[in-house]
């Protein structure tokens, strides 16, 4: 078969009538000017996204290790599209020498296609694979930060991952004490330009049993970032005796910052500050749905799930009334219903959620029953929510409100919006770093290949618009 005759018959089939055909066409020695004359990249990344999307994993991995063995040069070229699914599906299983197999073309090249390197590696954050994302950026920030393929700033995440490295590890060398000049000199490896005495505030918080709840009301009502740099180290120390690393826990509270510090945000108390308002905090949730960088939802749901950590160390600690954590309690429960009724086919890729201890907050039979749910997800054919409905009867059947929750995002979603966020201090010091990130973006949907075209011709999208 010439590469004319197949390329017309991948025009005019459909991509799923296409697989052995194109297996066939990758199995082969292309010839040297194919990748000027033809989209080969196209046929590549079609085939992998639509399998991928169809959940037919076993011709994923074949159509995969086929390039690898075959078109190795080509695969170099669109390995992040391959390895970005490969990462995701060994960590549901759980198979750490494969996660790191997959991670291996992102460690060498993190510059190339950054944002799905950035999506691979922020699947490490939520496993806590801690070690491979440490070395990833250890050997990453540089390439990233000096690369003039990427726009400035785009080493601030991994920057901030670098940062938690040093003090957990600062922390859990000095038998729970922290070293600031220590972690001052390493972090300023990474272009922070730390004001000593929020670091300070953190190393205390980090090291005190308790905190003062009164002290910290009354310097609220000045020094406010001082305060919250305390209570984030209490936090931290609160986390690790939970066995979460502080590379993931501080994840949580540095995205919460965001809303606690939206623009219209107040608060003259703490409690008043941490209060969780429904509608703004949906909104906010929502937010990370869809940004213009690409699929974040695996983020949206590790917000809100790790949101109810932070929560219930603002109870223990005293920060919130009982009302206030009662309310977030609701708010939190109804909005993970939703996302499990949105997004049931795919809720497998959020199953480190599961990996992590049970909050004490949450039940034994809920926590089961939730991780029940996301594990079937691996195996639900793609489609809305009834077709899959009977698959998790047992388990809707007791989960008590929850259930309705569920039914209500699979009907109507939520409501998504983008958040503006604006940094807590305007003169470049540490929590405008921390801060510092990009806003969210929502962005039109382009139709697949084989979709039908939006412009209502009744032709498929690539032989109409997107030729």
């Amino acid at each position: 078969m010439t590469v004319d005759e197949y390329w017309q018959q991948y025009l005019d089939r459909d991509v799923f009538e296409n697989f052995e055909l194109t297996c066939e066409f990758f199995s082969t020695e292309l010839p040297k000017d194919v990748m000027e004359n033809y989209d080969v990249g196209e046929v590549i990344l079609e085939t992998v996204g639509h399998y991928i999307d169809d959940k037919r994993f076993p011709q994923v991995f074949k159509f995969i290790e086929l390039l690898r063995e075959r078109q190795p040069e080509l695969y170099q070229e669109y390995f992040q599209y391959m390895d970005d699914f490969l990462v995701d599906y060994n960590c549901f299983l759980g198979d750490k020498n494969e996660v790191i197999r997959a991670f291996q073309n992102f460690l060498k090249h993190p510059v190339q296609e950054f944002d799905q390197f950035l999506q691979a590696f922020k699947t490490l954050r939520f496993y806590q694979y801690s070690e491979l994302a440490e070395l990833a950026v250890g050997q990453s920030f540089q390439k990233v930060r000096d690369s003039s393929q990427l726009v400035g700033g785009a080493a601030h995440y991994l920057a901030i991952c670098g940062f938690y490295f040093t003090l957990e590890k600062e922390y859990s060398l000095r038998n729970e004490e922290v070293d600031v000049d220590e972690v001052l000199s390493v972090s300023s490896g990474y272009d922070f330009n730390f004001d000593i005495s929020l670091l300070n505030s953190m190393a205390k918080g980090l090291c005190a049993r308790s905190l003062d709840v009164d002290y910290l009301q009354v310097e609220y009502e000045g020094e406010y970032e001082n305060v919250l740099f305390q209570i984030e180290g209490n936090y931290l120390q609160f986390m690790a005796q939970k066995r979460f690393s502080f590379f993931l826990s501080g994840f949580f509270w540095d995205e919460l910052l965001k809303y606690w510090f939206r623009e219209d945000a107040s608060g003259e108390t703490l409690n008043e500050r941490f209060e969780i308002d429904g509608s703004s905090f949906e909104e906010f949730i929502a937010g990370y749905h869809s940004w213009f960088f690409g699929d974040n939802k695996h983020e949206m749901a590790a917000v809100l799930w790790g949101s109810v950590y932070v929560y219930e160390f603002l109870f223990q600690a005293g920060l919130i009334s009982k009302e206030v954590f009662e309310g977030f309690c609701l708010i939190a429960r109804r909005l993970k219903g939703k996302i499990i009724g949105l997004f049931v086919s795919g809720l497998w890729r959020f199953d480190f959620i599961h990996t992590w201890d049970k909050p004490e907050c949450i039940s034994e039979v809920e926590f089961e029953v939730e991780r029940n749910i996301f594990r079937k997800s691996f195996s639900f054919p793609v489609g809305d929510f009834d077709s899959v409905k009977d698959e998790i009867i047992e388990e809707l059947s007791q989960l008590g409100e929850m259930r309705s929750y569920i039914i209500e995002g699979a009907e109507k979603g939520f409501n998504e919006q983008k958040i503006v966020t604006e940094p807590l201090i305007e003169d470049g010091r540490f929590l405008h770093d921390f801060l510092s990130s990009p806003e969210p973006v929502r962005v039109e949907k382009v139709p697949g290949r084989n979709d039908p075209c939006s412009c209502g011709s009744g032709q498929k999208y690539k032989k109409c618009c997107g030729k």
